[in-house]
């Protein structure tokens, strides 16, 4: 006995590839990390396709160009104040969140332990890693989409007067 089947072959697959995007905010409230100064400043990079923005806080915008391939992003810009550059990948960071406070050390601080928080919860946010590199200065950012992210600067000295400067991260209010 010989059976045959026949059916419709399947529906052929349909493959999603979002486009990439075009417009883009990332913000960071933070120092210009240039000097012992912990006054913070909020950069602004905007996106707008192949173009560039940067504000660092009251500063005349900077304007250039935003190139990205594969995870790799150059951002250049040039401003009165001179050019900037960004090195950039995609990443996701561990931040606490917007209304978590950083809680005292208390005697005997070990500063290479970071300082406890409350709420100690952290969340994992998409981030724009950058190297930037402007006049003399380079140094590390790292910004988020609105609301952004917000550094918190931790000076901490030991028992035998050791002092360390490190900077925790929180997503900006």
């Amino acid at each position: 006995m010989l059976v045959a089947a026949c059916s419709k072959p399947p529906p052929p697959r349909l493959e999603h590839h979002a486009a990439a995007p075009t417009d883009e905010t990332f913000v960071l409230d933070a120092p210009l990390f240039s000097s012992d100064a912990t006054e913070a400043v909020v950069w602004t990079l905007e996106r707008h396709g192949g173009a560039a923005s940067l504000a660092l806080g009251d500063e005349a915008i900077a304007h250039g160009t935003f190139d990205e391939h594969e995870n790799a992003i150059h951002v250049e810009v040039a401003s009165s104040a001179g050019p900037t550059t960004l090195d950039c990948r995609r990443s996701f960071a561990r931040v606490h969140a917007a209304g978590a406070e950083p809680q005292a050390r208390g005697e005997h601080a070990v500063c290479t332990t970071p300082r406890a928080w409350q709420p100690a919860d952290l969340a994992s946010v998409a981030v724009l890693a950058c190297t930037v590199h402007r006049e003399a200065l380079v140094t590390q950012v790292t910004m988020a989409a609105p609301p952004g992210l917000q550094a918190i600067v931790d000076d901490c000295c030991d028992d035998e007067d050791r002092c360390e400067r490190r900077w925790e991260i929180r997503i900006r209010r």
